[in-house]
């Protein structure tokens, strides 16, 4: 009885683990298609600060966007690196423009429905964000 036991449960555990063996690599493969498209870079005036203007493709699971994100010279363009500027769903085109070593102004093409997130400081920086 033990030995029947034994091989039901192992079956069991067997049936269980492959489908979700499935959702792990899918979930991987998911994850690891993501790709980072930077459209412009814009180093501040003292030359302490970059701003640029990028995409993440993540397939079909993202929108299009344009992100702006300000960071430090010289580090990586992780986001969790950057403050955020502005974000606008959609492909309008988004130049970048240090006014001041900490004031950058963003023109963009976006309608105001299509922003999602135009914050007028990131950190000590101070984020103008003008229509086109």
């Amino acid at each position: 009885m033990k030995r029947v036991l034994f091989w039901l449960l192992a079956v069991t555990a067997l049936i269980a683990a492959v489908p979700l063996s499935f959702m792990l690599l899918f979930a991987y493969a998911i994850s690891s298609e993501t790709s980072r498209t930077v459209y412009s870079r814009a180093l501040s005036p003292d030359g302490m600060l970059e701003a640029r203007v990028q995409f993440d493709d993540c397939g079909a699971t993202c929108d299009f966007s344009r992100v702006v994100f300000i960071k430090r010279h010289g580090l990586g363009d992780e986001p969790s690196r950057s403050c955020r500027a502005f974000w606008a769903k959609g492909e309008e085109p988004v130049s970048l423009e240090w006014t001041g070593n900490r004031t950058l102004l963003v023109r963009h093409g976006f309608q105001a429905s299509e922003v999602q997130d135009a914050p007028d400081h990131c950190g000590d920086v101070k984020v103008e964000a003008v229509r086109n």
